[in-house]
């Protein structure tokens, strides 16, 4: 009896930290989560950032330490990772697009007007000069009225890896968040089991 009851205690506990035990270990993984959010234009990104347990902490993270350009890219990130995604769905075609048409219209033109126009407030760096000003032709076009180009989604999809904002900007600094904290108390317990 006492096994059953242990037993019962363990899922309890396990059910109630669901959000724990999925505790990224790469910034990849910590993006999956937002793969399926809508986010219309209208959308508080900071709201979206808070929505996931793992984000906020990180976002935490990044506050503590004044990280403001760390906590741009994050921003970034989050609101094109429906766009990879749906991308990368649409590569592999064994599944339904997430987004339509329009929403992916509406994606790609508030990721570039807010982070690559002259007048946004959270401008990316990238160390790509020639994507960068890719970009920033892209958000005066569309400041102008002027349409969504597929190849404005394949330019904020190349922009996400570029150096600055993945491998030299945002992933070493999540690396370092993941070490700090530790794995979780729930992922120890399960390795002495």
């Amino acid at each position: 009896m006492p096994e059953f009851i242990m037993g019962s205690y363990f899922f309890k506990m396990m059910s109630k930290a669901d959000d724990e035990m999925a505790q990224p270990r790469t910034l990849e993984e910590l993006l999956r989560d937002f793969s399926s959010t809508k986010i219309a234009k209208e959308t508080d990104l900071n709201q979206v950032v808070e929505s996931k347990v793992w984000s906020h902490k990180f976002r935490e993270h990044l506050r503590k330490n004044t990280m403001t350009d760390e906590e741009t890219l994050l921003k970034f990130l989050v609101l094109t990772q429906p766009l990879q995604a749906n991308h990368d769905i649409c590569l592999n075609k064994k599944r339904k697009p997430c987004l339509s048409k329009k929403e992916t219209e509406i994606l790609v033109k508030r990721a570039v007007m807010e982070f690559f126009s002259e007048n946004s407030e959270e401008q990316l760096c990238l160390s790509n000069q020639d994507l960068f000003q890719s970009l920033f032709e892209s958000s005066k076009r569309l400041a102008r009225g002027g349409k969504v180009h597929k190849d404005d989604l394949t330019l904020l999809l190349t922009a996400r890896t570029d150096l600055d904002v993945w491998y030299d900007g945002l992933e070493p600094e999540f690396m370092r968040f993941i070490q700090r904290i530790g794995p979780s108390a729930i992922a120890c317990i399960l390795s002495i089991l």
